[in-house]
């Protein structure tokens, strides 16, 4: 990886008053339920979060693939983690692992709805892996989406 100099910026968080949410999902009446249908989304509520590792963490992400970038590896949460990490099964799907062959540009296309030689252009590489510009993605917009 390339162990180049990074800025640093200065960011400022809001901190959201919690306690009306805290107190909302403290009013549930039967959380075994409410966790057997949203997993543990009660409980991250209670979370604590430390001051300073926002502020940290924030100088790494990279706005454009949406990823952690650390000088020797590369952070980036697939949806099986937030999947677990809020106590959700990822329904009816085998989990990624990262040994399948990578997918050919036609098979992308396919599943995105667009054109393989549109496609084609917009994909790059970084990081050794194949990947499409997220704001690519978020100017296309899903067929199933209504106008």
């Amino acid at each position: 990886m390339n162990s180049a100099i990074r800025s640093t910026r200065k960011y400022t968080f809001k901190k959201p008053d919690l306690f009306k949410l805290r107190e909302l999902g403290s009013r549930v009446t039967s959380p075994k339920d409410f966790q057997a249908h949203h997993g543990r989304l009660l409980s991250i509520l209670q979370t604590k979060v430390e001051e300073g590792v926002l502020n940290t963490l924030v100088q790494f992400y990279d706005p454009l693939y949406h990823y952690f970038l650390f000088p020797d590896y590369i952070l980036f949460p697939t949806l099986e983690e937030y999947f677990d990490l809020v106590g959700l099964p990822v329904s009816n799907e085998v989990p990624f692992y990262g040994l399948e062959p990578i997918p050919k540009a036609s098979t992308i296309a396919a599943a995105l709805h667009l054109e393989t030689t549109e496609l084609k252009t917009k994909l790059t590489i970084k990081g050794g892996l194949q990947c499409l510009p997220t704001h690519f993605l978020f100017q296309k917009k899903p067929p199933f989406l209504p106008n």
